[in-house]
Order: C-alpha cells, then structure tokens, then sequence
C-alpha cells in the first residue's frame, strides 16, 4: 500500500494490533519525505468493530482519539475527532505555539504531560501500564495497551509494547479480577541495530576504498539488472547502505568516480566479486585488491540479529521506560506484580487486560472478588513458568468466580506439594441444597483411567468431613500437602497426583452428588506437557520426537484413555503392548515423547481413543503429513507414487483403521530453484484452473502432478500467470475432485509424493506462473480425526459434544460435517495450515471453497453477515502476516459483502457462465457482460476504486456447464456450425480477457472443449482431449487466440490498472455489435468490436475522438483513420485496435 503527501501538513502512519506472533506493522510505503514542521497527521489503522484487538483482527480509529508525540523540546497533543469507525483520521496539534520538532518518539494513548523521550539511547520513560485497568466487553482499556513509533521523517510506524490476556466471564456478579505473581528478571528480545531497515543491504568498506573522493553505489543482477547508488549510515563510519530492489538476488559493490554522478561500468573504479544477497545483510570487506581474485574486493557477510536485554518483569505499574530503535519495543521497569481489572462484568462476554511482556518463573494466578464481600477465590493458577510476549493473546479460556455452584478449589490450580482447600456450594436443584450440618466427602485419585487411594464408603471421620463455613459452603482442608493427605489413606510413592475425584454426601451416605474431578498440578510425578510444544508432530532432537493429541470436548471432558499404535509396539503383538499417552489436564492434550528414534527411518502411528476399556476410536493425528490410507492406496500406480504398494502391504498398515500417519526426523528436504517468488500484481491475474486428474491423458502420463508439470510449457505458451489447482489436500477416495478433505497438511498420495508437488510449483515459479491452491475449509469428511473422535454413530454425523464441528450446519451451505468457525480453536487450525502450505510448498495464494458457510448464522443467499466478513478478514490478514505478496479468493457470492472484503485486498470468483453461455446460443437479450469487472461510471471512470480487482470473472469453472457444449445449438435448439462455434468463442474470450480485473480460466475452454459436465456423472472423470484438440486447426486457432489476447494484456498492462478509463457496451440490448473502449493513465487508447449477430453484419463503430489514427493489433500496416467506420464483419469475427504502432503485436 503506498501513499503521497499533497503538502508538508501531512505525516502518513499505521497503528496496528496483531496477535500471536505475526507482524504487528503493516507499512504504510515509501511516501514522501521532509522534515516535521507539521501542525496535522493522517493516520490510518484498518481493522473492525473498534480499536479493540479481537482475535487477531487490526484496528479502526473510533470517537474522540489523542497521542503523544515526545521530541527534543517537549511532549505534545495530537487529537483527532472520528465520526463512527474510519481507518483513516486526520490528528491535529492540540497544543500552544509553535510546533517544530524534527525527531520524534510517539506514544498511543495519549497521558497527559507524563512521557519524556531520551533520543540518545531510544527510549520514552514516564510510561503507565495502569496496574487498575476498567473492563470493556469485547475489548481492553484503551488508556492500558501502549504503542510506540519512532519517526525522523513523515512515517511513524506504531508497534505494540503489551501483550493482552483474554478471557470469557463464566460467572455472574464479579466486579474485579486480579492477575498476580512474582516479579523476576528476564532476557527479553531486543531491538536490531538502530540503523538497520528491513529491505536494505550494507557495505563496510576498507577505508583505502574511501580514498580519492570515491563514492560507493551497487549493481544487483539475478532478474535482469539495475544500479542503485549508496548513501552513508548516519552515525556509523565506512558503512553505506541501499535499498535492495524488488526480485533481485544478487550484487557487486563497487567504488566509483566522485566526480561522475551516473552509475555505469564506465565510472568504476573497483569492485567486489560477484555476491549473494541471502548471505547475510552486511558485507565487510577485508582484502579491497584481492589479486587472485582479478583485484576485486572480497570479504564476509553477517546477519544482523536483535540483542538480548535485561529487563526487570512486572506486570505493570508507573515509571516504566519503553526502548525502540526501529525494532522490538521493550518494556523495562514497570513497577507491580499484579494487574486488576475491574467493572461489572457480564457472564458469557470476553474481556482482555493489557500487561508488560513478563516471564512468571513461578506461574501466576487469577482471582475474582464481588462488591459485596470482597472475598476473593483464586479460580485458575499454575505453578508452570509462564512467560507474555509484546503483541500476542493469551487465550485463559472461561473463568469461573468460584461463587458458583459445585465444586471449585482455593488455589484454582492446586499444587500437590501444597495445601488445598476444597469447597463445595449446591445448586438450588441439587440434592444436598437442603442440607444444614457437616458433609462427608468420598475422595480418590483419578489418573488417566485409574482410580486410587480412596476410603471405603461411608467413613465418618474427621479427616473427611467438609464444614460448613458459609452460607450452603462446605470446606474441607487437605493439609499439610495433597500429596501428604492421599499418603495417610496409602502409600502414594510415586503414584502421579493428576485429578481429585470427590462426592459429597451426607453422613448416613443415602444423599450424595455426581462424581466430580478437580484437576492438580504435580511438578514430581505428574502428566504436565513439556512447554512450546504443538498439537501434532514435534521434533525434540535426532532422536527425539513428542506427540500431542488435543481432546477436550465442548463439556470440558476427555477420552479415559489414548494409546500410542506404532511401529514399536503394534498391535497384534502381544509382547509389545500399546504405549499410553499422558494427559495433560491444564492443555486439553495427550502426550508422548519417544526417544531412542532412528532419524532416517519413517515411523508409521496412530491414536487409538476411548472410555473405561472400551476402544471407540481409532484415529491419525491431524497434522501428519503423510497419511497412509490402507483401502485406497493399493490402486495408485507405482508411476505416481513409487514404493507405495511396499507401505500399504506392511502388516502394520491399520488393522482396525485403515488411515495412519507418520514421520520422520529428517525430513526429506527439496531444493528449491525459485526461493522467494512474488506475485507481481494481484489485480491482473490470468489463473488457469486445473484438476489434477483430468488434465492429462496417456500421452503425458495420466492424472499425476508430474504429468501436469510435463504440460506446463502448454500453459507457459498460453500466458497464463497462475495455476489454480483443484483440492490436493487428502481427501476421499482416489478419484474425486477433491471437496472431501480429511487432513490438511498431507497432500494426496493419488497425485504424487510431497517432492513431486514441490518440483510442480518450483517449475511453475520458474515459469512466471504462481501457484493458488483450491483449499476447503468449510467441512471436512467424517474421516478427519477431530470429526471422528466425537461421533454420533447412531445418526452417523459428528457429536454434540464436538468441540471443533457443528452437528448440523446452522447455515444453508452444508457439505458433510461443518467447521465452526466462531471457535478460536478451529480459526488457529485454519491458520496453522496456510502458513504451513505458504511455507513448506511456497504456494502463492488459496481459493476457499464455498466461504459463505463461515458462520454460525441462518441467513439467505444476500444476507449481510458481520461475523462471517470478520472472520474472512481474520484469515486474510494472517495470511498477509505470512506473505504479503499471497492473494485470497473466496467462492462467496454475497454482494454486499464483496465489496466489504474487497477493502482488504480480498478476492471473489464472479461467475459470468450464464451471460457467456447465452452470447454463445445467439440469445444476446440474456448475454449482460457488464458484471465480469468492476462497476464503472458512463464516462469511464471507476466507481468504488478501492474494490478494484475484487472480481475474478469466469465464463466456466469446475462448477458450470461448458459454454462451448452449450454453444452447439442456438437458443432456439437450431445447431451452429463447429467453425462458427468456435469463432463465437474467440469473440467472447475477446471481450471477456480484455475487461479490467483478475480473470480465470477452466482447463480446456481455450480450445473449446465440447464434453458435457453431466458426462460420466458431474464429479466423474472427463476425457483429456489436448493432443487431439490440438491437432484441428479452428480449436489451435482459438488457443492462439487466447494467447494473443493474454500477451495484449501482459504487453500493455497499464489498460489494466485502476486509474484506466474504460467504457463499455455489452448490455442485453446490445443485440449484435458490442464495444469495448479504455483509455490508459498514460494517455494511449485501445478499442474492441465485434459482431455478436447471427451470420455477417455490417457493424458501425464510433471509435474515441483525439485518436488520428488506429492500428489493427495483429497488423499494424493496417491503419484506420477517424472515427466513424462502417465495417463488415462475419459471424463472431472482432477488430482490436490500439492509437500507438508500438503496441502492435511483434
């Protein structure tokens, strides 16, 4: 995104709130540069709702709104009055006299008359995370989350100095909730050398190269090349420094004549030897004359990396400095150990508190006190470290007050090496609610599925009495430890302290509750997860890996029991028994480490799932990335997947579940030839989508992605800049278009090895083409481990107590088991895996199936749905964090909100296969092209400018009927003639590729493939008819059609940037001429028309005045002069003319 200044009253900068470790700066462009001297800012934040960070999401300016700027002579005020939500809002100095600072240190909120700046060593002191923070539903406090900016130039660029704790209230009547812990010292991440920029290369030169008045500039090559000259770094000596251009990969430095100004060889001096950008950030030369190395400078490369700091760890409180350099802000001195929240909170509402980043080597704890009694309950603590990070959500989930009924403990997270107070407080409904003297409990411990160290029924002895100690409150007192208590009833040994299970009853034993368990932190024997651990696969080591299983159902409970099915110790073996996971009550989690592991070797697992002694699932983890699948696997060619057939005969293959996953600790790794390729312009994608299955036939190898790789110079002489593929996500089946995903980080096995699809969208990067994947995130098929794990077999559908899917999908837009996408749980996996694919594989961007469906909302097919638009957003802008050169397309076809996610730079397939179709049957009055782009005003101009290149417009997908079998009979049934046929479809490809705005096109529509999508059933396989289609001369000639069109678009982009002025005539009443006029910012004009009638007309064209003469594009000695032309033209046949000779096609 770049913006210019109109004048030197203007300071352009960016307030973004990210959370979990993606960027939290979105950069604003170059812009231009002066000093301050300035009496107003434009800021822009963009995000939803309010400034509040929710779940992710980025900021908007809301209401009356203030900042510091701290400079050398003083702290000044900024305010800005917005009228609703803007992302963009004008601040005005708000203080007396002259405002004249040239450096500045900038804080959000604004404090009035707190901050002063230390430009010397960076920093803003006087800063407040106030220790009392006032809770706002859905938000934090605005006065308590801290930005910084540093600015010597019109761009401030605020980063977050605080993280934020988020929780859900589960209980009624709380008015304070209280985070402490001990305070201790901690090396925090600090800032990157104060000089260092993103994007930029140094040179640290031998000071005899700075003689003779030389300057220093650099030559980069690797894609194409260019010159860039260097400039000093300010306060460092014989360092210079340059931006590094866009797609450039490598670099000579060279020292050049002072007294020259242009950078050629012809001004060089010396230079060094050829060098690598992705060695490092500085390059020091050491030798300036190398003589064996032709007298060019050699030396060494470095990295810049962040320094650690000591800082001081509390949570909050006045007095605390913030450090910033151009890098991470770093909190140092804030005061407390605790951070109060207080309001009148609302059960079921999410609130958030804003706290220094800290590291509590001792854990913390959460309580909760109500205005009447001002006891406090401690309702969740843990003993584990626990450290906050700037800029990221830490989820506490829902917190009850323990005011509540039912059993709770005092700590909420109770040691079992400390004291614990157990108290019980009944339900009006419940059974011993009437009750008035002491209680009794039955306790035991309850580890995994096993039950231990409990009373006989019935002891009526002190040590279990519960006392009443309060209004329907019983207590009863585990002293002097948990451990200590349990080891008087037996010996406990090492017997891990896991759950409390206890019953409350009255003394004859005639009443009592439900068993209930309360879990405990043992730091000796317990099941606790070794922290910075995924879900999935980690690698701990060589040898080394830990396996982590979630399993929480919506109700809170767990599976009794997970065994590990492995290699090892498969089952049908019974001297090597099944492994036991541990569970991990705090997580939600089952866990494994497995050590002694061969690093080379592929072990093949799974989880196998249940309660008491009964087995109910058996199941893959969700994250593998090779998933054996033992019923479909044996019939996928060893071409296609060689040595398949020795896993699937394996005896170890999944007896009782045919799908198994598996890993390796050293990974097979693919070299990439194309390490960082970028889209060059989301807006003027030409995307080719292709299912993997039916693009090939024999010929090249039948259904592969390596036969598809052999058809890429097919795809690279049509001119496409993009491959859509159609899901290869494991999925159901070997044969399928791929919508029945069933685990996302595996690609399929049907179509090749992981190395095949690597080589597939290196081949394509190399080729200029991107790589889009068709990703389906709507539902998964029951297949999937989350859906199976909780599994209504009765009804055969997920569970209701399935934390991660719908039972049935609350919306019309249902597909096997639906994904609940207001779950933050669910978003994360979603996340997780496009970063995976963005990473791993280097893919380009994601089209998401049938995104109406991301919501827990009814609604018809043009209702207007807030969290829907939310949560879209939230996955574009993660994967904006991730790779802000990937685009998002959304299947979603709701209008309003379109334009909505168009703002964000989202994408929309717009399915114009109707209007195509017809103007293929001859039925013009049902033909209305004008909805394939952007709306436009009648005299040209782009109405909604910020939605330009929203639509990417399709006459066919996998989803429609093909326009060239429709267009074999007119819409009176009449036949068309096959040469007529495909010149109305050159006419169409004319107008539709000409139109401004991201296309698409369906395999085959370039050479007009006739097979009816109901042929061999919709979803069935289609005949790959390439090589046979391209052997008749009329479907070659409407390939090079598509391609001639394709490379007017590539050799003129300007036509197709959002300042082009264009008009069109392709309404229904347009019965047989239509035309098509744009006019660039440059001031050049192309026109179209042709003859949409039936048979040969005589079209009149009116072309744009100003234009003496026009060139035919495909031959430019054919020159029409004037505007006003009579042309006759036959059935389909069109005229492309442009106002420079120089664009004609070569």
């Amino acid at each position: 995104m770049k913006f210019s200044l109109r004048d030197l009253c203007s300071l352009i900068f960016t307030l973004i709130l990210i959370t979990a470790c993606a960027p939290d700066v979105m950069e604003p462009g170059d812009g231009d540069a002066s000093q301050f001297g300035v009496v107003s800012y434009t800021a822009y934040a963009d995000g939803v709702d309010t400034k509040a960070v929710l779940d992710g999401r980025v900021s908007k300016w809301q209401g009356e709104e203030s900042i510091a700027l701290v400079g050398r002579k003083g702290t000044h005020k900024f305010t800005a009055s917005v009228e609703g939500m803007s992302s963009q809002a004008t601040f005005n100095y708000a203080g007396e006299g002259t405002y004249d600072e040239t450096e500045v240190l900038a804080v959000y909120p604004y404090a009035s008359g707190a901050y002063s700046g230390n430009f010397d060593d960076m920093y803003v002191s006087n800063v407040t995370i106030p220790s009392n923070q006032t809770a706002v539903a859905g938000s934090y406090d605005p006065s308590a989350a801290i930005a910084v900016a540093h600015s010597t130039n019109t761009t401030l660029k605020f980063k977050n100095a605080t993280a934020l704790l988020k929780f859900t209230m589960g209980s009624s009547g709380v008015k304070n909730v209280t985070v402490w812990g001990e305070m201790s010292e901690v090396e925090i991440e600090g800032e990157m050398p104060a000089y260092y920029k993103e994007g930029n290369v140094y040179l640290t030169v031998d000071p005899q190269w700075k003689s003779d008045g030389a300057r220093f500039a650099a030559y980069f090559f690797g894609n194409g090349d260019t010159w860039r000259s260097m400039t000093a770094v300010s306060g460092q000596t014989n360092m210079y420094e340059c931006a590094i251009p866009s797609g450039y990969t490598s670099v000579i430095f060279c020292r050049m004549n002072g007294g020259a100004s242009t950078n050629n060889w012809d001004n060089k001096w010396n230079q060094t030897v050829d060098l690598k950008i992705s060695d490092g950030h500085m390059f020091t030369i050491t030798n300036p004359w190398n003589s064996s190395n032709e007298n060019k400078a050699t030396g060494s490369w470095s990295k810049f990396s962040a320094e650690k700091i000591k800082s001081t760890a509390g949570i909050s409180g006045a007095g605390a400095k913030v450090y910033y350099n151009n890098g991470e802000p770093v909190i140092e001195g804030a005061s407390a150990g605790y951070v109060s929240l207080n309001g009148d909170f609302q059960k079921g509402k999410t609130y958030y508190i804003a706290v220094a980043p800290v590291v509590f080597e001792k854990g913390f704890t959460v309580e909760f006190s109500d205005e009447g009694d001002y006891n406090k309950y401690a309702v969740k603590s843990t003993a584990r470290r626990q450290q906050f990070k700037r800029n990221t959500i830490y989820d506490l989930g829902t917190l009850f007050s323990g005011k509540d009924t039912g059993f709770f403990t005092d700590p909420g997270m109770p040691d079992a090496d400390k004291p614990c107070t157990i108290y019980y407080r009944p339900a009006e409904d419940d059974v011993l609610y009437s009750q008035t003297g002491d209680l009794y409990a039955h306790i035991w411990l309850r580890n995994v599925n096993t039950d231990s160290h409990g009373p006989t029924w019935g002891a009526n002895t002190d040590k279990y009495k519960m006392t009443l100690v309060g209004e329907k409150t019983w207590a009863l007192k585990m002293e002097p430890s948990i451990r200590e208590w349990f080891d008087e009833v037996s010996a406990i040994g090492t017997t891990p302290v896991q759950k409390i299970g206890i019953i409350a009853r009255n003394s004859a034993g005639t009443v009592q509750t439900d068993d209930n368990f309360l879990p405990v932190y043992d730091s000796q024997y317990g099941v606790y997860m070794p922290e910075n651990l995924q879900h999935g696969i980690n690698v701990i080591d060589n040898s080394t890996v830990t396996l982590v299983l979630y399993d929480r159902d919506n109700q809170g409970n767990s599976h009794d029991f997970c065994n590990l099915l492995w290699d090892e110790n498969w089952w049908g073996d019974s001297s090597k028994p099944k492994k036991p996971l541990r569970y991990d009550d705090e997580s939600g989690c089952w866990w494994i480490t497995l050590t002694g592991l061969n690093p080379d070797k592929q072990y093949k697992f799974q989880y196998q799932l249940g309660y008491g002694s009964d087995v109910t699932v058996t199941t893959f983890d969700p994250y593998t990335e090779i998933l054996y699948d033992r019923s479909n696997d044996q019939w996928i060619s060893s071409s296609t997947y060689p040595n398949l057939s020795q896993e699937y005969g394996d005896t170890h293959y999944g007896r009782d579940n045919g799908f198994v996953s598996a890993f390796k600790i050293n990974r097979d790794e693919y070299d990439w030839k194309v390490e960082d390729y970028d889209i060059e312009d989301k807006n003027d994608l030409i995307i080719y989508e292709l299912l993997v299955r039916d693009f090939t036939d024999n010929a090249y190898g039948e259904g592969s992605i390596k036969a598809a790789m052999g058809q890429l110079d097919y795809l690279e002489t049509l001119g496409v800049n993009a491959i859509e593929l159609m899901p290869v996500q494991e999925f159901d089946g070997n044969d399928s278009w791929g919508y029945g995903t069933h685990a996302y980080f595996a690609m399929d096995k049907a179509y090749g090895t992981r190395a095949d699809y690597k080589a597939f969208i290196d081949a394509c990067h190399q080729r200029g083409m991107a790589v889009i994947l068709d990703v389906v995130y709507n539902h998964a098929t029951g297949v999937h481990p989350y859906a199976a794990m909780y599994w209504d077999g009765t009804n055969n559908k997920t569970a209701s107590n399935n934390p991660w899917f719908n039972v049935d999908a609350p919306h019309q837009w249902s597909v096997y088991h639906d994904w609940n996408h207001s779950n933050p749980m669910v978003r994360e996996h979603v996340k997780r895996n496009l970063t995976y694919l963005m990473t791993e594989y280097k893919v380009d961007g994601f089209r998401f199936d049938l995104t109406k469906g991301f919501t827990q909302n009814s609604g018809t097919e043009e209702s207007y749905d807030q969290s829907r638009v939310d949560i879209i957003k939230e996955y574009n802008a993660h994967i904006q964090s991730v790779d802000d050169d990937a685009v998002m397309i959304c299947e979603h076809f709701v209008d309003d909100e379109n334009w909505e996610l168009g703002k964000d730079g989202i994408k929309v397939w717009r399915n114009m296969n109707h209007p195509y179709t017809k103007a293929m049957k001859r039925d013009l009055s049902q033909a209305d092209f004008t909805g394939t782009t952007n709306g436009f005003n009648e005299d040209g101009t782009m109405a909604a400018w910020n939605n330009f290149g929203t639509l990417v417009g399709y006459q066919e997908s996998h989803d429609e009927q093909r326009t060239n079998y429709e267009g074999q009979w007119d819409y009176n049934g009449v036949s068309i003639d096959f040469a007529t046929r495909i010149a109305r479809a050159k006419l169409n490809a004319a107008f539709f590729l000409l139109s401004p705005g991201p296309k698409m096109i369906w395999q085959f529509g370039e050479i007009g493939y006739d097979i009816s999508i109901e042929d061999n059933e919709r979803t069935g396989k289609k005949p790959c008819k390439t090589a046979e289609y391209m052997a008749v001369s009329e479907r070659k000639a409407l390939y090079d059609t598509y391609a001639m069109l394709i490379k007017f678009r590539k050799d003129n982009p300007r036509f197709f940037d959002y300042d082009v002025n264009f008009r069109w005539y392709v309404g229904g009443s347009e019965q047989t001429g239509r035309y098509l006029f744009a006019r660039n910012g440059d001031g050049q004009h192309f026109a179209l028309f042709g003859n949409f009638g039936k048979g040969s007309q005589d079209i009149g064209v009116e072309l744009p005045s100003g234009v003496s003469e026009w060139y035919q594009y495909d031959n430019s000695s054919a020159v029409w002069n004037g505007s006003s032309h009579t042309v006759p033209m036959s059935e389909g046949q069109f005229y492309l003319l442009v106002s420079d000779p120089s664009m004609c096609l070569k």
